[in-house]
């Protein structure tokens, strides 16, 4: 019989030799930890630019990387983990894209200047897609290299003689990237070489450069003409087909007439395809305009853009139905995949162009598409999709590598679109929302913080390159409950006013602008406003002004409204008989300036009094008695010597001058700008003189941007009945004038035109 002791030695053995089998079981089912690698979830970033970052993003040191919330949706034993797309991780640092709508900087704009422009990345030799291109009349082309881009490939291309060419080799790129201390330098240092996103700096050199239609291909998608003008409507409107009506996702492809049926585009989400899209299309209009359109996707013959499940399950190739009545433009609450291989980017869209690197290449594109739709909405911009403009002969691919690196297309496209549909913020600019949107995406695992750092990079690079950023389209629902808050509206009367007509006219416009935000210029003559006339708001400031009759005396009410302004973002100034279309009035607030006169006709006054270029109509009175005289005062007076510089000759312009927008918050501008002004009030020049070339000048000298609006006026007998001007109801108008407060129905013109 075993004693107490024996029985426990027994066990204790038992018990050690179970331990030694299940580590022995173990090690063979699991294997060793010991070459375990763990990822953190951000790269370490190496072509960063520290000292840039922290004067502008701040320090990374609070990031935090923790996930927030580790519950796994969509779990299911027997198939495997679905993506969330659901908030894993803050982002921490710094937003610096809030004030990116003005910059101090005197933009100098690099030559050469070319407004439309091609961009395309290439490792191989030189393409006859790249010949082609390269060859397109009135056409700019930027060739983007990277490491593995042979060297001789300008000596190889016959294309070093072609001044429309620009070949970017690896070196220097970062001899540029090197040599510049600046946001662009900084923006170029942390693109990666190796990566379809080497394209990005393409994309800035072109906009850097006057770009404003980028034509953005690849090296294996030829056009099939160099001779085929790739916007396709030379004018204000064009034929097109308008989808009225759709699911949340639309696959474009039938819609385009191919060649072979069940075909879809790279990024359309795989769970959809068996779905209804449930699309209405209305039948060809022919009024549809250029200005709505952001994004032209042309497809491709022989081996269109498909994706790896469809090469690899149907029949390539095919092609689509050539014909300009096939294209098709996307309501704005709609999404579509575009891609990077044969697309138009309109003004209005460049700063959608930048690619994310933290994702495959076969992802970017279609990421960059998602992501600014989502934003096109608010701006007012469509999609549209075009006839097959290229034949792509495609470069060799793997198609399971293709697959592997499509995945996240695969798994988390639905999810995103689902995730774009809803998101929205408060942001006021197209960068803040930029910014908004990338950081939300960085935190619910789409892009990686590399991108979001690229993106605040890009941003301000385009702002320091002169681009303007579109600003977000005002709707009636919202336009009046988000009152311009930052901008002064100066209200200017030249006659004897009564107090019900300046109460009248500030009861309408304090509608879109506070009270407190508007400034009167009235005659002293004769008083207005009893103690109730603004129904107990708070009393504008009134300008008292000895009365001209608005010959010149609105400049220096200008003036003045501007050192009123300046904790304010801009002013706009409006006679009390002129009124803004609500098309106009989304512009207020950039940085462009806005003015009803065309200063593309260039007129010069030359540093000897004397003039240059086409001279006024002998017709028009004003010109010979308040203004050729005054201009030769002008061009003598020693204060108008930091103006000329080296210059012979100054620009001026002469036209209607009853409304002027400028921005504010660049100071030397400003400083510019009151100056000269003060100078032209000086010398008593007329306004209609005065205003034109103030703007032409600081247009030419310090890089103004300026946006001329169509004017609806007229001189014959109709002018006081605007009832009967042909323009009225004409909606390509953004300004009307005059349109007196005496005459009927002011307040009917005011809502149809300034509040619709």
């Amino acid at each position: 019989m075993l004693t107490l002791k024996q029985v426990l030695l027994t066990r204790i053995v038992c018990l050690l030799c179970s331990v030694f089998v299940l580590g022995i079981y173990l090690s063979q089912r699991i294997g060793s930890f010991s070459h375990v690698e763990l990822y953190p979830i951000d790269r370490k970033v190496q072509n960063i630019d520290s000292s840039y970052l922290s004067q502008r993003i701040g320090s990374f040191s609070h990031v935090e990387l923790d996930p927030i919330d580790r519950k796994v949706e969509n779990i299911d034993s027997s198939t495997g983990v679905l993506f969330s797309g659901r908030v894993t991780r803050r982002f921490g640092s710094s937003r610096v894209c809030s004030d990116l709508s003005f910059t101090n900087a005197l933009i100098e704009f690099t030559k050469p200047q070319c407004s439309r422009w091609n961009v395309v990345t290439t490792i191989y030799d030189v393409t006859s897609a790249v010949q082609t291109a390269a060859a397109m009349s009135g056409w700019c082309t930027v060739i983007m290299a990277d490491r593995k881009t042979p060297s001789t490939y300008m000596k190889t291309s016959n294309l070093q003689n072609n001044s429309n060419v620009f070949f970017l080799s690896a070196q220097m790129q970062e001899a540029e990237a090197k040599s510049r201390q600046d946001s662009v330098g900084a923006f170029m240092r942390h693109v990666p070489f190796n990566h379809f996103a080497r394209k990005n700096i393409g994309y800035l050199y072109a906009i850097a450069h006057g770009a404003k239609f980028i034509f953005d291909f690849d090296d294996d998608n030829k056009l099939k003409s160099s001779e085929v003008d790739i916007i396709p409507w030379s004018g204000e409107s064009g034929k097109a087909r308008q989808v009225v009506s759709s699911s949340l996702v639309l696959n474009v492809y039938p819609l385009l007439n191919p060649s072979a049926n069940g075909t879809w585009p790279r990024g359309f989400p795989l769970e959809l395809l068996k779905k209804s899209p449930n699309t209405t299309i209305c039948s060809t209009q022919p009024d549809v305009s250029v200005s709505r359109i952001g994004i032209i996707q042309f497809t491709a013959d022989h081996d269109p853009d498909v994706d790896a499940v469809y090469r690899m399950t149907r029949p390539i190739p095919f092609d689509f139905e050539d014909s300009s009545l096939t294209a098709i433009v996307l309501p704005l609450d709609c999404y579509s995949p575009y891609n990077a291989q044969a697309t138009l980017h309109t003004k209005n869209a460049l700063w959608a162009t930048l690619l994310p690197f933290t994702v495959p290449d076969r992802v970017s594109d279609i990421w960059r598409s998602f992501f600014a739709q989502s934003i096109f909405s608010r701006i007012g911009l469509q999609v549209s999709f075009g006839q097959p403009l290229v034949k792509q002969v495609r470069n060799m691919h793997n198609y399971l590598a293709d697959m592997n690196a499509e995945t996240d297309i695969y798994f988390k496209a639905y999810e995103l679109v689902k995730f774009l549909s809803q998101w929205h913020d408060n942001s006021t600019t197209v960068p803040e929302a930029v910014e908004t949107l990338w950081i939300a995406l960085y935190e619910r695992t789409y892009i990686e913080r590399d991108d979001v750092v690229m993106m605040q990079l890009w941003l301000t690079a385009l702002r320091d390159s002169g681009y303007v950023f579109p600003v977000f389209k005002l709707k009636t629902q919202v336009l009046y409950a988000q009152p311009f808050s930052h901008i002064t509206l100066l209200g200017q009367f030249n006659w004897q006013t009564g107090y019900s007509q300046a109460d009248e006219w500030v009861q309408m416009w304090s509608q879109i602008f506070p009270v407190s935000n508007i400034i009167l210029a009235l005659p002293r003559e004769k008083q207005v406003f009893r103690d109730d006339s603004t129904k107990e708001k708070k009393v504008p400031l009134m300008l008292r002004y000895f009365a001209d009759l608005g010959f010149y005396s609105p400049m220096l009410n200008l003036i003045r409204a501007i050192d009123e302004s300046s904790a304010n973002q801009g002013v706009l100034y409006v006679h009390d008989d002129m009124m803004l279309s609500s098309a106009l009035l989304a512009r207020i607030g950039t940085d462009e300036w806005v003015i009803t006169v065309d200063l593309e006709s260039k007129l010069q006054l030359l540093r000897d009094g004397t003039f240059q270029g086409q001279l006024p109509p002998s017709s028009w009175y004003w010109w010979k008695k308040n203004c050729a005289s005054t201009f030769r005062d002008i061009a003598n007076n020693p204060q108008m010597d930091s103006f000329w510089g080296q210059d012979t000759g100054l620009d001026i312009a002469i036209g209607q001058s009853d409304m002027l927008y400028v921005n504010t918050r660049n100071h030397t501008q400003m400083q510019a700008f009151t100056r000269l002004l003060r100078i032209f009030a000086q010398h008593k020049l007329f306004l209609e003189c005065a205003i034109p070339s103030a703007i032409a000048i600081m247009k030419q000298k310090y890089g103004v941007r300026v946006h001329c609006a169509k004017l609806c006026t007229t001189w014959e007998n109709s002018r006081g009945n605007p009832e009967k001007w042909s323009c009225i109801n004409d909606k390509s108008y953004d300004a009307f004038h005059p349109i007196k407060q005496s005459a009927p129905n002011w307040i009917r013109f005011f809502h149809d035109i300034t509040m619709s």
